[in-house]
């Protein structure tokens, strides 16, 4: 289930409307840090998108930029119509919507390039962790980029580059959005190549035995035990666990 935020004072309106317009039977207050729970989703005119609150809260109209937690940007939502989610789940050709959050919330956003800590110069990398953008065109160096470029480029890097190894993993097509997207997460963090790769014998495993009720123990071995980044990596695994278990019995 979906969960969105305030990131100001704002209205869930019962109409397209500006707030101003609309009887206080038409609108309701949620102050910021305020946070709704969603059943579903889809892309509206006019920078809105009609919500359907859980539990039976009705059917309401979210002004996108007023509002966090949606997985895409506004700009790909009204480009993309078929990006509607439902329960929290969903896809956009293909790329998990849940999976997609993940990502961007542990690898974090750079709008301007930054060069490899190793090499101090390429590749530069921008974004969400892309170093070539949608057009083919290397990152370099004093490259900007807004958040919704951005987010589109995250996309289309899983779209090119995770997908087609992902989907030769067993069982996949079988598969929720949930799960695909916690392994898209796995995948974008440790390579797209790792099923049936050298040192991630347990969750190759685990996967083509398909016994995803042990897949908590078996992806929460990959967090470099010992290192400077093991309490984050295992924040990380054990979230990719949590999506995974949405709709999963944990074994």
């Amino acid at each position: 289930m979906l969960t969105i935020c305030a990131t100001q004072d704002t209205y869930l309106k019962r109409e397209i409307k500006s707030a101003t317009e609309l009887t206080d039977a038409y609108k309701k207050l949620s102050k910021k840090g305020t946070e709704w729970q969603l059943d579903s989703y889809t892309v509206e005119a006019d920078d809105h998108i009609k919500i359907n609150l859980a539990y039976g809260s009705g059917t309401w109209y979210a002004y996108t930029y007023h509002w966090e937690g949606f997985p895409e940007s506004k700009a790909y939502l009204l480009a993309n119509p078929s990006a509607s989610s439902t329960g929290g789940g969903g896809n956009i050709n293909g790329v998990s919507i849940v999976g997609l959050d993940l990502i961007k919330k542990f690898e974090g956003i750079e709008l301007h390039a930054y060069p490899d800590p190793l090499t101090g110069g390429d590749p530069w990398t921008i974004g969400y962790g892309s170093t070539f953008y949608e057009n083919g065109g290397r990152v370099k160096k004093g490259d900007k980029i807004t958040k919704e470029q951005a987010e589109a480029e995250l996309i289309n890097n899983c779209q090119k580059s995770f997908l087609p190894s992902l989907q030769k993993i067993p069982y996949y097509n079988e598969m929720d959005d949930f799960q695909k997207g916690a392994l898209l997460s796995f995948a974008y963090n440790l390579g797209a190549a790792f099923y049936g790769a050298n040192n991630f014998e347990t969750i190759t495993r685990t996967l083509k035995n398909k016994d995803w009720g042990a897949m908590r123990k078996a992806l929460t071995l990959y967090v470099n035990p010992g290192s400077n980044v093991e309490a984050g990596l295992r924040r990380r695994r054990n979230a990719e666990a949590d999506v995974w278990f949405t709709n999963v019995k944990e074994g």
